[in-house]
């Protein structure tokens, strides 16, 4: 097995790979605008640092409201769970005309799907916003071509 086929295998570039980076970045760093400011001036230094805020979501009601209006549309299904509701959730003037028992019923199910959703998304990750990963804003847009 040759030299070059053995980096490869190992995951490796080869050593002629390096020359032709040096030369990109070495344009990358010379390559300036027409006022001649450097087209590469706001990749040089990196964003501060932003501390992601302690507390990533809200604390939940530990119940239903007791003030709720309630009117008299019954929602449960026979055995007295209500159907999922997570394809589309109901209007607040439509929750109004459903029973207490029924909204009590659908605020236990969106509280379940919160809490699913709380203990998917890790700190870190903070759900997954490209603008909040790793606690820093996205990078900036890179710029045209010289």
């Amino acid at each position: 097995m040759s030299r070059r086929s053995s980096a490869r295998a190992k995951g490796k570039a080869p050593a002629a790979a390096a020359v032709p980076m040096r030369e990109v970045l070495e344009a990358v760093l010379t390559c300036t605008d027409g006022d001649g400011r450097q087209r590469c001036e706001l990749f040089l230094q990196l964003p501060e640092r932003v501390e992601p805020p302690e507390r990533i979501f809200p604390s939940p009601l530990s119940s239903l409201p007791e003030d709720l209006a309630a009117g008299s549309k019954d929602q449960l299904r026979s055995d007295g769970t209500l159907p999922s509701m997570s394809k589309k959730l109901p209007t607040e003037s439509t929750l109004r005309t459903w029973t207490r028992e029924s909204q009590v019923a659908f605020w236990e199910q969106r509280r379940a799907a919160y809490n699913r959703v709380r203990s998917s998304c890790s700190r870190s990750q903070l759900c997954g916003s490209p603008s909040h990963q790793n606690g820093r804003p996205p990078p900036p847009p890179p710029p045209p071509p010289c």
